[in-house]
């Protein structure tokens, strides 16, 4: 059985072997096949059937050129499953059957498609879709989907004015979710480039953001981390990042109301652990049986 499977696996090799090869040399190949035809041709004093020759070849020359494989040398792709399963999950409350983050947790199982799940581009929002708060002000929901956008294994992208809740909607027009950043210009009646500019949820916004980016820069358990995810447990989401001797240790509370998590089911992260400091907010996390975590709460824990 085993020679079998190996035998298949040197035909199907040998086969996209043959297959790369021609796709790779396809031009070379058609010219060369023009080349000879033309002169025989040529030689045979076909002028007539040179000259519709000669038509058919410019359009199998530009067929070739179409079909060669072409190598873009992007690293990257955009991660739209992140963004399709984020922005659903925004509106749910979390379970364990395909509800909430644990649509998220079902996209990064197919990680390993990826050859580098690192160099994958994910996002929440840009320029081509709704603003990720819609025409609402859901501050704790923005900043678990941000927490989760900025600590996963992804490049991060982010859209202006995310930082101070800009909001805006396809359905009124591609400008509304491409209005002007508030301030900057002398006749602006509004600046949010100041703290005194900005409102107060304004504000605890933009600070979330300058604390999380701020600890990011330069952290290799972001940037280079390995990544383990655990499957939801009453309406929590949590993964590990880690690198060489380092973990950071993300929980998300996916529910509207506030929530106890058994810690037992993260042993393999947590060890004999008692304890990690949550960066967002600076606390100390006791690690005991249980976790209790507030409704939407977002926790960043080094270990």
């Amino acid at each position: 059985m085993h020679k079998n499977v190996r035998k298949g696996k040197r035909k199907m090799n040998f086969g996209q072997g043959i297959y790369t090869w021609l796709m790779t040399n396809i031009q070379p190949l058609v010219l060369g096949g023009i080349i000879i035809v033309g002169l025989v041709l040529l030689f045979k004093h076909k002028i007539a059937e040179l000259i519709v020759f000669a038509i058919i070849a410019v359009i199998a020359v530009g067929f070739a050129k179409l079909s060669a494989p072409k190598n873009s040398n992007l690293k990257t792709v955009m991660d739209f499953s992140f963004y399709d399963k984020i922005n659903i999950a925004k509106t749910e409350e979390t379970e364990t059957w395909f509800k909430g983050l644990d649509r998220v947790y079902n996209s990064f199982v197919y990680d390993f498609l990826y050859p580098n799940p690192e160099s994958v581009l994910a996002f929440i929002e840009n320029h081509d879709t709704d603003r990720f708060l819609g025409e609402g002000e859901n501050l704790p929901m923005l900043k678990q989907a941000s927490t989760l956008l900025l600590t996963t294994r992804r490049i991060p992208q982010l859209y202006y004015g995310t930082e101070i809740m800009m909001n805006g909607v396809k359905s009124k027009s591609d400008g509304y979710v491409r209005k002007d950043f508030p301030g900057g210009w002398a006749d602006d009646k509004e600046t949010a480039l100041i703290a005194e500019g900005r409102s107060k949820i304004q504000n605890d916004c933009y600070n979330f953001y300058k604390t999380i980016l701020n600890w990011r820069k330069g952290n290799n358990v972001i940037a280079k981390g390995s990544m383990t995810q655990f499957m939801v447990q009453n309406g929590v989401y949590a993964y590990a990042r880690q690198y060489e001797s380092k973990i950071v240790f993300v929980m998300l509370n996916g529910t509207d109301s506030e929530t106890t998590v058994p810690l037992k089911f993260y042993k393999e992260i947590l060890k004999d652990k008692k304890q990690g400091k949550d960066i967002l907010s600076g606390k100390t996390i006791l690690f005991e049986k249980e976790l209790k975590m507030e409704a939407r709460e977002s926790l960043i824990i080094e270990l």
